[in-house]
């Protein structure tokens, strides 16, 4: 049987109107669709320095598997 992966959260998403809680939440707290996860991704990914790649990795891995 075929999984619905729009059902699926592959990030740990900003609550909308809500302050971040970490700076790797993907979105934006006013403006948060969630069909726009690849737009939101990439505009956390460009604000960090390459150094913090791993640990945003970590971050959004140890979120999946707690949620799956």
């Amino acid at each position: 049987m075929k999984e619905n992966f729009k059902s699926k959260e592959y990030f740990k998403p900003c609550l909308r109107f809500k302050k971040r809680e970490h700076p790797y939440d993907i979105g934006m707290p006013f403006s948060w669709w969630q069909g726009h996860y690849d737009r939101h991704f990439l505009n956390n990914i460009y604000q960090r320095d390459e150094s913090e790649f791993d640990a945003f990795y970590h971050y959004h891995l140890s979120y999946f598997l707690k949620v799956t």
